[in-house]
Formats: structure tokens, sequence, C-alpha cells
């Protein structure tokens, strides 16, 4: 894997908001459904495990911060606790929820912050993909759509969940990136974060 990104290293988790890290660098916020593939893809794109990765939904119950570095710039990346599946306590699964859209909304007038919600082809859209993709529309959030685990679907179930897609976004055509963990995708989307997303860090 081609070394784009020089380092990562963990800053803190945060279990409320005033936790939240605050710094004035760009921001990669990575979200999406438990085991839609978020801990293996941020690992991939670093090329060290510093997400944790479990077959048991609902592991990551923090926002986990992280600061990096590509050849030129320091940049944040923020990791939320999957949403949908999570087999946790009702009270607790709330109280996750609470503290991820509390953080996506302190988001709002941030230019410097871009969301990647995490899309499984496989699996379509679930009642609570369409919620966040609502969410992040109405609070005009800068967010992308990356198709994951690209590797174990086909051509059909990704053009029937870019339909999907469109019946909430009108104008969406083509997600952000279509990556797989485990082939060069990954190079091609640290390409693709570093044109759209760090030009200002």
């Amino acid at each position: 894997m081609s070394k784009i990104f020089d380092k990562i290293e963990f800053l803190l988790g945060a279990g409320n908001s005033q936790q939240f890290y605050q710094h004035h660098h760009s921001q990669l916020v990575f979200m999406g459904a438990s085991n839609v593939g978020k801990s293996s893809l941020i690992n991939a794109l670093f090329g060290k495990k510093i997400a944790i990765s479990s077959k048991t939904p609902g592991r990551t119950q923090q926002i986990n911060f992280f600061l990096a570095t590509d050849q030129k710039n320091h940049f944040v990346v923020a990791d939320l606790p999957g949403y949908g599946f999570a087999k946790i306590a009702q009270e607790q699964f709330y109280k996750i929820s609470d503290l991820c859209l509390e953080f996506l909304v302190s988001l709002s007038n941030n230019q410097k912050s871009f969301i990647f919600l995490l899309l499984d082809p496989s699996k379509q859209l679930k009642s609570a993909d369409i919620s966040a993709l609502n969410f992040l529309q109405q609070q005009q959030l800068n967010f992308y759509l990356i198709f994951t685990k690209i590797d174990k679907c086909n051509a059909i179930q990704i053009s029937e969940l870019t339909q999907q897609i469109t019946q909430i976004i009108p104008y969406f055509q083509e997600p952000f990136a279509l990556v797989s963990s485990k082939n060069k995708t990954i190079i091609d989307l640290q390409k693709k974060i570093i044109k759209h997303c760090l030009k200002n860090s």
C-alpha cells in the first residue's frame, strides 16, 4: 500500500459533547451502519490498525478522534459509532445516537469538515441509512457517499442502490468512491480525499 498518508495517532475518545476534540484542521468524519466495513476502511486508508474491527455490531460506543498527516498537511479523523444494528441496551443505544447527532450538528457551519457516509450495495438502504441521508441533507453538511465491499457485490446491486439514493437525493449521480479494503481502490480513495478535502488543511 502506498504511503500517501504518512502517519496517524489516536487523540481521544469522546463520550459526551464536552469531550469533542476542538481544532482548526480539516476533518474527515466516517459514519455508517454497524458492519458496513467502516473500521476496515479506515485501517486500510492509513495502513495501520487504529479502528476496532469486529463481527459484533455496536462495539464502538464513542466518537474516536485521530490526528493524521499526508505529505503536506495535518488533519483530523473522526470515527463515529456504527448505527442501526447495535446489540446493546436500548438506553445506551439512544445515548450513542444523541452523541452522534450532536456532533454532526456542531459541524453545520464548518466548511473544513467532510463527512463520509458508508453504504453496502449488497444490503441496499435500510431505514437507518435513509434517516442518515435525510439528516445530512437537512443540516446542509458537506457529505460524500462511499460504497463499500464492492468485491462482494455486483453491478446490478450497485445500480439498485444508486437508484434508491436518487429517490432521496434527486441530484445524486454516483458515489464519491467504490471501495474494497483489500484492493487498490483504497489508493484511489486516498488521492480523491487529498484532492477534494485536504487542500486547505
